[in-house]
């Protein structure tokens, strides 16, 4: 069996793990993205009933930034060690460490794609109806409603940077672990 063909197998076997882990990854990229353009919103800054505001908005957003490092940090971790058995199989059957992380470096670039396509479409897809509602609740009558390309660096470079992070993760734990031990990481997973 060629590496094309166990890749095919492993992401039909491993379909609601990866489009779970897509969905966890685009709903932090749409979050970081609505809280990172409320930093750079030029109109919200300008705005005298919002400068009494404006250290609320900056302390969510901060919190939104680590809350999202922290979550996907801690989800990369367990998309990885959830799998120890399955990584086990292959080393068995005679893959490399080489090809282990091989394989979980596309599928990282996989579902990083695919998380920053999904959480940046719906990102803009959702913030007309979040300013909408932002205006409603600070009693703006003025449309706030602005996107800047501070906006979208911010949040592709947060969750570019954590899954950077998790790739560099999952490349030292498939190189330090052996068969055994790969096998019993998915029955320690959550302690």
């Amino acid at each position: 069996m060629t590496f094309k063909k166990i890749m095919w197998k492993n992401i039909c076997y491993n379909g609601n793990k990866y489009l779970s882990y897509l969905f966890v990854n685009s709903f932090v990229v749409t979050a970081l993205f609505l809280f990172g353009s409320l930093l750079f919103n030029e109109k919200l800054i300008k705005n005298a009933n919002v400068k009494t505001a404006s250290l609320y908005i900056d302390v969510a957003a901060v919190a939104m930034i680590l809350f999202s490092v922290v979550f996907v940090t801690y989800t990369g971790v367990y998309f990885v060690k959830s799998r120890g058995k399955e990584f086990s199989v292959y080393l068995t059957l005679g893959m490399s460490n080489h090809d282990l992380l091989k394989m979980a470096q596309l599928e990282t670039a996989a579902i990083v794609f695919g998380s920053v396509f999904c959480g940046l479409v719906s990102g803009l897809a959702c913030s007309k109806i979040f300013y909408a509602l932002l205006a409603k609740v600070l009693g703006l009558t003025e449309t706030i409603y602005q996107i800047t390309w501070e906006s979208i660096a911010l949040t592709l470079s947060v969750f570019l940077l954590v899954m950077l992070f998790n790739m560099g993760f999952t490349a030292l734990f498939l190189s330090r672990l052996s068969i055994a031990q790969m096998k019993t990481t998915e029955s320690t997973k959550g302690k």
